[in-house]
């Protein structure tokens, strides 16, 4: 794989599969910007990128806050002039509950994250990568979310918004005057990914 000075984005990169993605592209090419809620563990990340000679920018932000996710996308873009690849990577799996336990806030909290994250990120990106034709953004997605987790419910539901929402955000971004849907759909890819369990803090927070 070569992203020779390609302009990354990964979301949740302070640590677990975040960082061995933006790690992974740094080792291909890219200048990559590190954005996670934990400001100190994005700056060590960075760090590692920039050890193998490539730029990074570490970003604190709360993909769950438009205002947040906003400003890191114009602070990447101010930095680098542009963003060619976007991996929405930032998740929590939230409290092990069955419904009847659930709260409101329980349910709020994890879909803010995977899911209003996804969809806040794609919108960030989606006009510049247009622009520019060029564009290539990854959601993380998880087994959970094609097979269901009955103790996981808000999780599962995150996840399981990830598979339709490559092809939705797609035709949207289609919006464009000077091209179809199907022609942005070529310039702009995305795809999903679903790991099977991997022992992440989002897991194991203790």
């Amino acid at each position: 794989m070569n992203l020779t000075d390609k302009i990354a984005v990964v979301t949740g990169a302070g640590q677990g599969i975040g960082k061995a993605i933006a790690l992974r592209l740094a080792n291909a090419g890219a200048d990559v910007a590190i954005i996670d809620l934990n400001m100190a563990a994005a700056e060590a990340v960075a760090q590692e990128i920039k050890d193998l000679g490539r730029n990074a920018l570490p970003l604190q932000a709360d993909v769950s806050q438009s205002a947040s996710v906003n400003a890191a996308v114009e602070k990447v873009i101010s930095t680098f002039s542009r963003v060619d690849i976007l991996v929405n990577n930032a998740g929590i799996a939230g409290r092990t509950l069955p419904l009847t336990d659930l709260e409101e806030a329980d349910w709020d909290a994890v879909i803010g994250v995977n899911l209003t994250g996804v969809f806040l990120c794609c919108k960030a990106v989606i006009a510049p990568m247009i622009a520019q034709d060029y564009g290539r953004i990854v959601n993380i997605a998880s087994i959970a979310g094609k097979e269901g987790n009955p103790t996981l419910i808000p999780y599962s539901v995150s996840k399981a918004y990830c598979y339709p929402q490559v092809f939705c955000v797609v035709y949207v971004g289609g919006g464009s005057k000077r091209d179809t849907p199907l022609q942005v759909r070529q310039k702009v890819r995305k795809c999903w990914k679903y790991p099977l369990a991997v022992a992440t803090l989002a897991i194991r927070p203790s």
